[in-house]
């Protein structure tokens, strides 16, 4: 019978070897194919938070919603995300964005959110040129009287204003754009498509694009 002929410690370090690379490979598919799946999902959210956005325009004589009101609520009491919640247009998940590390609406189960939730969402609204920065300090945009209607950001994936908190509800001048899905960020527009954008900050930030230069009546 012919001796049996054991693998080297060569031999056994390459197979380890191939192993790892190729797990490391599978690994890196893995997590792209997540990433994904995120960025599409959260896309599919903002696509539904636009279509609430066109439709409350259509309720409300074509005007857009206000950013929040401060009379007689408050920042942390009332935002438009409360109110399309409230008016059925959307549901406290389509708040969510699976790549955002915090997000309070994930853990939300059948409960009814609280009020101040949608303070800090990964969704964040243009508070700037569709929605009057500061509730009483300007009327928000008229939607129909918009000259294009496919350049104005309306909303985008939003970083905390807070380290403590991931997502904020408005954009504000572009300073809370986040690039969290592979370096880029959904953002939907005001005539209710979703486009994916790397360099938001740089493309976006207090352009015309979120205070609708040359674009509104």
């Amino acid at each position: 019978m012919k001796a049996r002929k054991n693998f080297t410690l060569i031999e056994l370090l390459v197979v380890i070897a191939i192993i790892a690379i190729l797990a490391a490979m599978l690994l890196s598919a893995l997590n792209k194919a997540r990433a994904k799946a995120y960025q599409s999902y959260c896309a599919n959210n903002q696509k539904q938070i636009v279509t609430g956005l066109i439709v409350y325009a259509g309720d409300s004589n074509n005007w857009c919603i206000t950013s929040y009101n401060t009379i007689p609520h408050n920042e942390s009491a009332w935002t438009w995300g409360l109110e399309f919640y409230n008016r059925k247009y959307i549901t406290y998940r389509t708040l969510d964005c699976p790549a955002a590390p915090v997000n309070y609406f994930r853990n939300t189960l059948s409960i009814v959110p609280p009020t101040w939730y949608f303070t800090w969402t990964p969704q964040g609204y243009n508070s700037w040129g569709l929605g009057a920065a500061w509730g009483g300090n300007g009327a928000p945009a008229m939607l129909n009287r918009l000259k294009r209607p496919s350049e104005a950001i309306a909303f985008a994936d939003t970083l905390g204003a807070t380290v403590t908190y991931d997502g904020y509800w408005a954009i504000n001048d572009g300073s809370y754009f986040v690039e969290r899905h592979n370096n880029t960020a959904n953002l939907a527009w005001a005539d209710g498509h979703v486009t994916s954008e790397k360099q938001v900050m740089v493309r976006y930030k207090n352009s015309k694009y979120l205070t609708l230069g040359n674009n509104k009546y």
